[in-house]
């Protein structure tokens, strides 16, 4: 092997390395089953797991499956901050719009939401779960208490999706189904 055959063969394994590891740091890769356990109890204990028609193993399997393509350091975000990751099956109900996320920044008891259809989560979750900790982890003033925020998935010319926010008040669907803008915990299972 010639030494640009011994780069290019070492490139390919580091490459396939870090794809394998997520580039996630072996600390990090070692914690996240932890921080995972965590968020998925903290859910598990406030949501309202009342409409799932498949019970609570679905819930926490499809949850974890989100939670396991999520950044480490972001899930220290929703730990830090105390914000429970719910699975919601209202959003996947197509009277309440498109949205694949809602925000609710309650002080005492703050919640994302993400799409749930009873089987499985949205396959974009875990993009709104990291962009929601980056956007509050790289804010001086940290999180916005005062807007309930939805998300949704923003196609462009090249097809590439990435999330977007947007303040609720602005979307006639929410403003037409109110109960969107509670937080899907147990005791809000009036909504």
């Amino acid at each position: 092997m010639n030494k640009i055959e011994k780069i290019g063969a070492t490139f390919v394994f580091c490459a396939a390395a870090a794809a394998t590891a997520g580039c996630e740091s072996e600390y990090d890769v070692d914690r996240k089953f932890h921080l995972i356990d965590d968020i998925v109890d903290n859910s598990l204990s406030k949501c309202d797991l009342s409409h799932e028609f498949l019970g609570v193993s679905q819930y926490k399997y499809a949850l974890e499956s989100i939670l396991n393509n999520v950044w480490s350091e972001d899930l220290d975000f929703y730990l830090k901050y105390n914000v429970t990751v719910c699975l919601d099956d209202r959003l996947s109900d197509p009277l309440h719009g498109n949205f694949e996320s809602i925000f609710y920044p309650d002080p005492n008891n703050p919640a994302v939401s993400l799409w749930y259809n009873g089987i499985s989560g949205s396959g974009h979750g875990d993009d709104f779960l990291e962009d929601l900790a980056y956007h509050y982890s790289h804010d001086p003033y940290g999180i916005n208490y005062e807007t309930v925020k939805v998300g949704y998935e923003v196609s462009d010319v090249h097809g590439y999706t990435s999330p977007e926010w947007m303040n609720a008040s602005y979307s006639p669907i929410i403003n037409n189904h109110p109960e969107m803008k509670i937080a899907p915990f147990s005791w809000n299972s009036h909504y």
